[in-house]
Order: C-alpha cells, then sequence, then structure tokens
C-alpha cells in the first residue's frame, strides 16, 4: 500500500547510514536489488526496459523485506555516455513530501519521459533513475537506514 507522509517525519527520524547491513547487487543490467537480510531485498526496475522516446515506462519498486520503505518524489536521471554516467541537471521543483510502500508490497508510477526530452534533447541511449531511499526498523520514530537504488533503461 502506497502512503503519504509528510516530509518532516522522515527528518525528524534521522535516517542514519548503515552500510554494513545491506549488500548491493546488480540484477541484470536494468535492475539493482538490494538485500537487506538472506531473505529480505528491496528491487527497483523500469517497465519496459527499451522505450521510444514517445511512449511512457513505469518504474516498479518491490519492498520485499519486513520493514516500510520510504522515498520522496526527487530522483537522478542519468546518461551513459563513453561507458561513464553523466548526472543529466534536472531544473525541475519538487513535491517536498515522502512515500511509503509497507512490509512486503510494490508501486508503480508513470515515468515521464518529457524530461529527457526537455533537458538531454531526446537523446538515444542508456539512462538510469537514481533515487534515495530509507528502510525503517520501527516507523516512524525508530531506527533507520538509508541506501540509493538505480533502474536502468535504454531510448530507441
Amino acid at each position: 500500500m502506497l502512503c503519504a507522509i509528510t516530509l518532516c517525519l522522515f527528518v525528524a527520524a534521522g535516517c542514519s547510514k548503515r552500510d554494513d547491513l545491506y549488500t548491493i547487487i546488480s540484477v541484470p543490467s536494468e535492475r539493482t536489488k538490494i538485500e537487506v537480510t538472506e531473505d529480505e531485498f528491496v528491487t527497483m526496475y523500469v517497465l519496459p526496459e527499451v522505450i521510444s522516446i514517445n511512449s511512457s515506462a513505469k518504474l516498479i519498486i518491490e519492498n520485499h523485506t519486513k520493514r516500510i520503505l520510504t522515498y520522496g518524489a526527487p530522483f537522478s536521471l542519468e546518461y551513459l555516455e563513453k561507458e561513464s554516467w553523466k548526472e543529466i541537471k534536472l531544473d525541475v521543483a519538487w513535491e517536498d513530501i515522502e512515500y511509503g510502500i509497507s512490509a512486503g508490497d510494490t508501486t508503480e508510477e508513470q515515468f515521464n519521459l518529457s524530461l529527457i526530452k526537455k533537458f538531454n534533447n531526446s537523446k538515444k541511449g542508456r539512462y538510469r533513475i537514481v533515487r534515495d531511499f530509507g528502510l525503517y526498523y520501527h516507523f516512524p520514530f525508530g531506527e533507520c537506514s538509508s541506501f540509493i537504488l538505480h533502474a536502468e533503461f535504454e531510448i530507441k
């Protein structure tokens, strides 16, 4: 279940980074999976993986943990240029809100390709969405760990 939570809860809880808890694994090149425990993980990916600049895409986030996964509206967009990821400067005003995905749930959001048209001149090639996440142990005031996931896709 996707629920909106004000950003002040995220800040008040003081989400701290605990790298020792997670192993980041690339699963095919289009998906990122982060393992929390042997049987708990989070994935993020774009469908379809190959997109026309005039079509639409979905960003899927799967929370296969026993905790609440949180994230904000902002994300970064990167373009693969000569085997190196380059961030595309997005001059966008982001909504100041935090979303939560309950334990075991999945969410889908429409990904607006107009950002690529506007800020990267509709260039064809490999892209990735990069987003920060928090994983709460006792929401909203308990311990929280933060991590970054990316989801690759291609514009043809």
